[in-house]
């Protein structure tokens, strides 16, 4: 009878997986503009956004890159009088070293996420990639570089003068998918046992 209830306890354990829960993880950035643009020079704005821990790949290490998106939670940047959000914008670089995120890359969606075009018409667009240390912004102007030029959506380079990742604090306790059949199984069998010594 011992070597049954080994067996049904091993068999549960084995057969009922833990699942492991996802958390959100958020980067906050700030982009700093071009010097050289004659109208955002000197202007900095605050970035923020985040994506599931499930995207983090196998062993923690790798790199996830898609010039269709990789499915951000959320993204906010205001940048050159425009709003960024998740409905226009996402992630198209999430690099991973020990489970670390190392380097990302966030795009405006109108000519692609990685691509900004210097053409008429190529505003609003951005693309942001933050590396150890800072980043750089590539973003296409909102308006003429003088009264007296034809150029529109001039495209600019500036930089992320920095980023960090951060975390939600751990969430409250909430017992495994298995806790309550080896519960269960575990009252059973005392049952069982009491049972058999009457």
């Amino acid at each position: 009878m011992k070597s049954i209830i080994r067996v049904l306890l091993l068999v549960l354990v084995i057969v009922v997986p833990t699942t492991a829960q996802a958390v959100l993880i958020g980067v906050d950035f700030y982009a700093l503009a071009d010097p050289a643009d004659p109208l955002l020079a000197g202007q900095t704005a605050h970035g923020y956004f985040s994506f599931d821990s499930s995207l983090i790949p196998d062993g923690g290490t790798g790199e996830l890159f898609n010039l269709s998106g990789l499915g951000l939670s959320s993204l906010a940047f205001d940048w050159d009088g425009y709003s960024w959000s998740r409905s226009d914008a996402d992630a198209f670089l999430l690099r991973f070293d020990n489970g670390t995120l190392t380097t990302w890359g966030i795009g405006g969606a109108p000519t692609g996420l990685s691509t900004v075009v210097s053409n008429a018409g190529s505003y609003p667009d951005f693309e942001a990639t933050g590396v150890p240390g800072g980043g750089y912004l590539s973003y296409a102007t909102s308006s003429r570089a003088s009264p007296y030029s034809s150029e529109f959506g001039i495209l600019r380079f500036g930089t992320i003068s920095s980023w960090s990742v951060s975390t939600p604090s751990v969430p409250p306790s909430v017992p495994e998918p298995q806790t309550l059949p080896l519960l269960a199984m575990g009252l059973l069998l005392l049952g069982l046992i009491r049972r058999r010594d009457k």
